[in-house]
């Protein structure tokens, strides 16, 4: 009779799983025929080479502001305007596929707290930004930039990343899962307002009803490790959920200032300890403690190690970022 049941579940585990490759298979097309009319439906503008040396006095070192992954980012006036661009490293692990996913999302989505894509240069492989003179998160977290970030600054920068998260989580008939969220991919503009940029590994997953049924088979994981969902890392198994637990461990980045690794278990281990001032980054002032501490048990249900655990943004326990904010504004 077991046997029997064990054959019933194994049946469905796999309709459901073939149910899912085909969305997959269909995701694909749809991505494919996307792609073929990109240049119709883009929202940005085609830069030329030529134009981008210009803007950077070709590329000199000394307007170098950033390297990444992809490869060096450079500030410059491109059109009257202050920009940022990133150019592709040719022996960059990325290439054609991150540029054009970065091209694809932040072409057709507007959000205050996304980094705006002015256009690209389909010749270098570049992507032109909207320049944004405050550096990233990690930067000033570490002491890199200053003055250092106060509590109320960290409680907003939450509150606005959450936002990004519900509206890309809820774009129809796609959500899109950003897939690296970090403190080095979010950036600050001169008022300290926090954007979300680097769209490279973002990925559109078809919405199939439940948030927790939109997932993405046989991905390569990709991201960050400490900020990546375990999950993700072992199964490939890409969800909205994934993001979820990279909040998490950034709010605990943001509370703490702890280095990411081990950074779940360090707090957890000091909650149990009720020393939750000690928890506390000195350097962001005084801080709310029992709202500091609400928060911090919510950034760990966050970054559960099971899927099912984790909050809904929607939930109403997010409520205790504005009481935060409240306390702390002046």
């Amino acid at each position: 009779m077991q046997a029997k049941e064990d054959a019933r579940c194994s049946i469905e585990k796999i309709a459901t799983l073939e149910q899912q490759l085909e969305a997959l298979r269909q995701e694909n097309f749809e991505a494919i025929r996307e792609n073929s009319a990109l240049k119709t439906h883009l929202r940005c503008t085609e830069f030329s080479a030529s134009e981008l040396g210009k803007a950077t006095n070709d590329f000199h070192p000394s307007q170098k502001i950033a390297e990444g992954g992809y490869g060096p980012v450079y500030r410059g006036i491109l059109r009257h305007t202050p920009v940022a661009i990133k150019v592709l490293n040719p022996q960059s692990k990325q290439g054609p596929r991150e540029f054009q996913q970065e091209m694809l999302v932040l072409s057709k989505i507007r959000h205050p707290n996304v980094v705006i894509l002015h256009g690209v240069c389909s010749e270098t492989s570049a992507l032109v930004y909207e320049y944004l003179p405050n550096g990233n998160l990690d930067e000033r977290l570490s002491g890199k930039k200053a003055p250092h970030l106060s509590c109320w600054d960290r409680f907003r920068i939450i509150s606005e990343q959450r936002s990004v998260l519900l509206f890309l989580h809820s774009s129809q008939p796609y959500a899109i899962v950003h897939a690296d969220l970090k403190p080095q991919n979010i950036l600050l503009d001169a008022n300290n307002i926090s954007k979300l940029g680097d769209f490279g590994t973002a990925r559109k997953i078809l919405l199939s009803g439940a948030e927790d049924e939109s997932i993405c088979l046989g991905t390569n994981p990709m991201g960050t490790m400490g900020y990546m969902d375990p999950v993700f890392l072992t199964d490939g198994l890409l969800t909205p959920q994934s993001d979820i637990y990279s909040f998490g461990i950034l709010i605990l980045k943001l509370l703490s200032g702890f280095p990411v690794l081990r950074i779940r278990e360090r707090v957890e281990e000091g909650l149990r300890r009720g020393s939750v001032s000690q928890l506390l980054d000195d350097s962001a002032g005084q801080w709310p403690v029992v709202q500091a501490e609400k928060l911090m048990q919510l950034a760990l249900k966050c970054c559960s190690f099971e899927m099912s655990c984790r909050p809904s943004l929607l939930s109403e326990e997010w409520k205790i970022l504005e009481t935060s904010m409240a306390m702390t504004g002046t």
